[in-house]
């Protein structure tokens, strides 16, 4: 399986299949995609249609589970996240697989634009090895995973110093998301009503 299906089935995984939560600022999703932020994504249709015809006749089964199932809502729904996430924040150069399927997951919570700069902050927070020599160019926190933060994570990842186990720029980008989550409930307690999810979805990045 390659790295993005993997970080595709986790996300999945934790986003569930439909759902209208009224606390949810997304609103209406299927599989983590908001019509709220999200209205012109080609699935809606479908999804709509595969709503009309809902019935539980002869043990069909019916909406939302009929949605859930559909093979070209899912085919979508993969583009999807291709396109939207993945691609943005360059998931095929990210070296551990770990780090990618994080960045990845915070970026469909999150945006692509918060995923880049936890990422970029963690890059600039350790650019200075324990000899207090620079690795490489401290970096724009932009957002964008252009060339720079692209060369910076090849910089960091040097041979030799790539550890799967424990990787201080994985957990760097993981704690900053978690803080961010935090902070979202402080201003708004409503949202605690996703805080064991969000936290959840943490572990699980620094378990994948």
């Amino acid at each position: 399986m390659s790295d993005f299906e993997n970080a595709l089935q986790r996300v999945l995984l934790a986003e569930g299949g439909w759902s209208d939560h009224p606390l949810d600022r997304g609103g209406e999703t299927i599989f983590g995609i908001s019509r709220k932020y999200h209205p012109t994504w080609d699935g809606w249709k479908l999804l709509d249609t595969l709503r009309r015809r809902a019935t539980v006749v002869g043990g069909a089964p019916g909406f939302p589970q009929s949605a859930e199932r559909d093979p070209m809502l899912l085919g979508w729904v993969r583009q999807f996240y291709f396109t939207e996430f993945w691609t943005p924040i360059s998931g095929d150069t990210i070296p551990p697989p770990r780090l990618a399927s994080a960045l990845f997951s915070i970026a469909v919570v999150s945006g692509v634009t918060t995923a880049v700069k936890f990422l970029q902050d963690g890059l600039n927070t350790l650019a200075m090895d324990g000899s207090g020599q620079q690795r490489y160019r401290l970096l724009q926190v932009d957002g964008v995973c252009g060339p720079n933060t692209q060369q910076a994570i090849r910089d960091h990842y040097t041979p030799g110093r790539l550890d799967r186990t424990r990787d201080p720029l994985t957990w760097h980008v993981i704690a900053l998301w978690t803080a961010r989550c935090a902070e979202i409930i402080r201003h708004d307690p409503t949202q605690g009503v996703f805080a064991r999810g969000w936290l959840n979805r943490a572990m699980g990045m620094w378990d994948g």
